[in-house]
């Protein structure tokens, strides 16, 4: 029986850009982030609608990190950029990246589904690992989210 919990406020940690960008040195810099740290990177969707006014740009990723046998860390990444134009290396447009970071435990389902295993799994997770959870999982992870926005944030301020 696994559970997923969310270290960042809904919607997530946001960066929004408007104007001049290397989305190119982003995208890179945000990938090897992810390998640089041992998560198993997925792009889910690439896609583009090119508009009047400039593209339409969506991009979603997703990351997992096996922690331990017991819990697994998740960044997801969406990209959304409005009135993308590139001149040269340089996009122009309107972007908002959100970050979201999952801790999932007994993500191998070991716990059983009956009643009794969903208590027992309640009170392990509430009482006798609790500790655990919050420095082992959700601190590191929380961290790690934060510098891969502080990351994203530098890469974007070269072009003010």
């Amino acid at each position: 029986m696994s559970r997923k919990d969310s270290v960042v406020p809904s919607p997530g940690l946001i960066i929004k850009k408007v104007g001049d960008f290397d989305l190119d040195a982003l995208y890179s810099d945000m990938h090897l982030f992810f390998d640089e740290n041992s998560y198993i990177f997925h792009e889910k969707e690439n896609s583009t609608k090119v508009k009047d006014k400039g593209s339409e740009l969506e991009i979603k990723w997703t990351s997992e990190r096996n922690v331990d046998t017991y819990a697994k860390f998740i960044i997801d990444v969406y990209f959304y950029i409005e009135r993308l134009k590139k001149v040269g290396k340089i996009y122009n447009g309107d972007m908002i990246i959100y970050l979201n970071a999952t801790v999932e435990l007994d993500y191998k389902n070991e716990w059983p589904l009956k009643p009794f295993g969903n208590f027992l799994f309640k009170i392990y997770n509430a009482y006798i690992i609790k500790h655990k959870i919050l420095e082992k999982y959700y601190g590191p992870l929380y961290t790690e989210v934060t510098a891969l926005q502080d990351r994203a944030k530098r890469i974007l301020e070269f072009y003010p």
